[in-house]
């Protein structure tokens, strides 16, 4: 969707090196792009006449099974640290949905999973980086020491320095998970139904989505009799679920007693419960995107959008951006709808609605065929669907592709004079982001 060359390219393997590389740009005058696994889609990553900076070689990794802590390159992929850390017995608290994104990518964006309405964002559960800043200098940052910095490169999209390696919290992994999914027909009641569950004792892992509403690809997962499982069923595009996960072995278990499913608008009965591995739960995107690798669809362009919206009008702006965006726009891309708690997320920089459980919203489609009106066509719903949020009093979350150039990464974290002043700081000669 987005070109650009560069004037040079270069694959980091030590932060001495990324140094040594800042130190170029700012002697050439080059801006710096900064990239992990490029997973970005609004052009985040790239940089036009400058030096386009690989991280992808600072792939050390480590554990400490005392401290309960992960040392790792930015350019390690979550999926490769969740086997080495399993090895251990432990895994890190917030997982995105696919891990094949780097460590220095999700910190420097957000990084959301099913466990974040109690465990916040991954930029939520970091001990320390270690940070190159835009005058070269490595720095090791942390909540006690070098605070402004710390609290700057977390969901900082790039725009202070380059993320070299973090220290990751840990903790125990359950060997068995068990997971339960319903299907809706209300939007309205899937979301309250999230949000009981999110006070539930012994729930890791909550979801909501929107699923095309085709008897054949639900019958895979709620089996051939899958209109039993809706209670009103109807020929809407689009349906609802909610996936629930939690530790088997833990104080209660929805297959066996459904009691904390037994307060829900879904009956019991209705849930289709499964069990597997710790690794395949954490993993669990991996069989798609294998099969739309073979598809061609996972190499189209993916014009992705996300937003937070407030609790109070999250229905209203799902139900019209999802009037004109229909399951064939999606190409099997999926659309998440999940309730937050504003407790959890902490990161500075990670601008979120008014109210206690915000709703995260994101569609994720497949631009397949990737011509460029389809790509434009998507852009354009993109807008429409970001202004109805911004309207609703809803907030950007944009590691994907932004609608406008104001809702750029750039002007999204530099929105306050004090970020403005920390950009002055770490960035003097303004490589990053430009």
């Amino acid at each position: 969707m987005i070109r650009c060359r560069p004037s040079a390219a270069l694959r980091a393997t030590t932060a001495g090196q990324v140094s040594a590389a800042v130190n170029l740009a700012v002697e050439r005058g080059w801006g710096i792009g900064v990239q992990g696994r490029r997973h970005s889609t609004g052009g985040q990553a790239q940089v036009s006449g400058g030096l386009a900076l690989s991280t992808a070689g600072l792939d050390h990794l480590s554990v400490d099974e005392r401290t309960r802590q992960a040392d790792v390159g930015a350019g390690v992929r979550w999926d490769t640290l969740v086997r080495h850390t399993l090895k251990h017995g432990l895994i890190p608290p917030v997982l995105t949905d696919y891990l094949g994104l780097s460590v220095g990518g999700t910190l420097s964006a957000g990084g959301f999973g099913g466990s974040s309405f109690h465990a916040g964002g991954q930029t939520d559960n970091v001990d320390e980086l270690t940070v190159v800043t835009g005058t070269g200098e490595v720095v090791t940052c942390s909540a006690r020491r070098n605070r402004h910095l710390f609290d700057a490169s977390r969901a900082g999209f790039g725009q202070f320095g380059v993320i070299v390696a973090a220290r990751l919290p840990l903790v125990p992994a359950s060997p068995v998970v068990r997971t339960c999914k319903a299907l809706y027909t209300d939007l309205r009641q899937m979301i309250e139904d999230q949000r009981i569950l999110t006070a539930a004792t012994g729930v890791t892992s909550v979801q909501g989505f929107a699923v095309p509403n085709e008897p054949d690809r639900l019958a895979l997962t709620f089996g051939p009799d899958v209109r039993l499982h809706l209670p009103s069923p109807d020929d809407r595009p689009w349906i609802y679920q909610i996936k629930v996960a939690h530790p088997v072995g833990d104080r209660w278990t929805p297959a066996a007693t459904c009691d904390p499913l037994s307060g829900l608008s879904v009956p019991p009965g209705q849930w289709v419960a499964k069990e597997c591995d710790a690794l395949e739960f954490a993993d669990r995107m991996a069989p798609d995107v294998r099969l739309m690798s073979e598809a061609g669809l996972w190499q189209a362009p993916h014009p992705y959008l996300s937003v937070f919206l407030p609790a109070g009008r999250s229905a209203d702006v799902i139900s019209a951006a999802l009037d004109t965006r229909s399951p064939a726009d999606q190409r099997h891309g999926p659309v998440i709808i999940q309730v937050l708690t504003r407790r959890a997320l902490r990161t500075p920089n990670m601008l979120l609605p008014a109210g206690d459980q915000p709703v995260l919203f994101s569609l994720l489609p497949n631009a397949y065929p990737s011509t460029p009106a389809r790509v434009a066509a998507l852009l354009n719903d993109n807008r429409r669907i970001h202004h109805l949020a911004c309207r609703a009093g809803g907030t950007p979350y944009p590691f994907g592709s932004p609608p406008t150039d104001l809702e750029r990464p750039r002007h999204h974290v530099l929105r306050t004079p004090h970020q403005r002043d920390m950009k002055r700081l770490f960035d003097p000669h303004g490589l990053f982001g430009r």
